[in-house]
This record gives C-alpha cells, sequence and structure tokens, in this order.
C-alpha cells in the first residue's frame, strides 16, 4: 500500500549516496484548496511544494525553507515553504488569460531563490537563474552551482498527489570510485515513472529501483 503524507530518507551502504522518498496526498489538498488556481498553476505548485518539502530534509535547522521562482513570464512568482517538521504551503501569483503550461513557458526568464530563514539568527539565500523545463532542474542547477554537489530529482504531481524522489552525492575521499558509483545510481534513479513515483509504497519503489544496492531506509 502506498505511504500518504511521508517523507522516508535512505542511503546507500557502502556508498556516497543519500536519497529521500517523498509522497504528498492529504497534505496537498490542503494546501492548494484555498486557491482556485488553473491546471496549469496547479501543477507547478504540487512540484514546487515538493521540491520544498525534499530540500528541508537535507538540513538540520529550526525555522523555514522558502523556495521561490521569480520570472517575465505569465506565472510572475511560485513560492513553497517548507518548516523543519514539515508543514508546508505555497502560493502562486500569475496573469489572467495565459494561454501557455511548462514550467519554462510559464515562468520565462527570471531567477530561482532558495531561503533559510532560522528560528533564531540571520537567514541564508542562495540565488540561481532559472533553467530547464522543471523546477526539479532549477533545484539541480542551484545544488551544482552554490553547493558543488551533484543532486537529482524527480517530482510528479497530479490533482490528487505529489511524488518526489531524491538523490544527492556525498562528500568521499575516492572521487573514482564515487563518481562511478554515481553514474550507477543516477542511471537506476532515471528509469523512474510518474506511475511508480505515485502508486507504489517506498520499499517496493526502492527495491524496484535498487535492487541490487544495499540500501538503508530511515
Amino acid at each position: 500500500m502506498q505511504d500518504k503524507d511521508v517523507l522516508r530518507r535512505f542511503l546507500f551502504d557502502d556508498l556516497a549516496i543519500r536519497g529521500e522518498w517523498l509522497n504528498l496526498t492529504e497534505s496537498w489538498q490542503a494546501a492548494k484548496q484555498n486557491h482556485n488556481y488553473p491546471s496549469a498553476i496547479t501543477q507547478q505548485l504540487g512540484e514546487a511544494l515538493a521540491a520544498a518539502t525534499l530540500l528541508s530534509a537535507t538540513i538540520k535547522f529550526d525555522g523555514n525553507l522558502i523556495l521561490q521562482a521569480q520570472g517575465d513570464g505569465p506565472l510572475k512568482s511560485l513560492v513553497a515553504q517548507s518548516s523543519n517538521d514539515r508543514n508546508i504551503r505555497g502560493w502562486a501569483r500569475y496573469e489572467d488569460n495565459f494561454k501557455t503550461d511548462g514550467f519554462s513557458s510559464l515562468l520565462g526568464s527570471g531567477r530561482m531563490v532558495l531561503t533559510i530563514e532560522p528560528n533564531k539568527g540571520e537567514p541564508y539565500q542562495g540565488i540561481v537563474p532559472l533553467v530547464g523545463d522543471k523546477i526539479s532542474d532549477a533545484v539541480e542547477s542551484y545544488f551544482t552551482q552554490s553547493e558543488q554537489l551533484k543532486t537529482r530529482l524527480w517530482i510528479f504531481a497530479n490533482e490528487e498527489q505529489v511524488g518526489g524522489l531524491f538523490i544527492q552525492e556525498l562528500p568521499s575521499d575516492n572521487k573514482a570510485e564515487s563518481e562511478e558509483n554515481w553514474t550507477r545510481i543516477e542511471a537506476l534513479a532515471q528509469t523512474v515513472t510518474a506511475d511508480e513515483l505515485l502508486s507504489l509504497s517506498c520499499e517496493t519503489l526502492l527495491h524496484r529501483l535498487f535492487n541490487d544496492e544495499t540500501v538503508r531506509l530511515f
């Protein structure tokens, strides 16, 4: 049975790679219940909420992580927020009567801003240009440019739920071996489909993708 409204962390034993699996169901419905967005905007909001939630689990902090995409297209601003205990919310600002869809077409040229607002201390903010055809492409670009960490993210959203899969390379002393391991795990993860991510349990999906690997699931 599919896990609902759950984020699971996992590690590949003996590999310098970590990952996360996410499902938003009732939380997704609650996040959008006060908005009457067009379906194209709703799709982008769901993916942004998943991205923010996955990212909030990669760091230790008390406060909020805010993911904001701003552009010159009909979708002017897309905002998703996740607290350290995974309370989520999101919203969008857009022009009426737009005639396009898709992340890059809706947002056009712009930037992605990632802000961490701790309950104590000063906020941290990273800014990168918007790239790619999905919010996940922009997030991957952020980690490549700002954190120098190889990161891949797959997100699928529909009206009922949102699913996400995240993998990230960890620091390693053996760069050649680490590169080989990353290439293999990335290729396996790349085969994930929307149907698998939205219908399978975390255990079943990880076994299907990585059945020859030793995966420790938390």
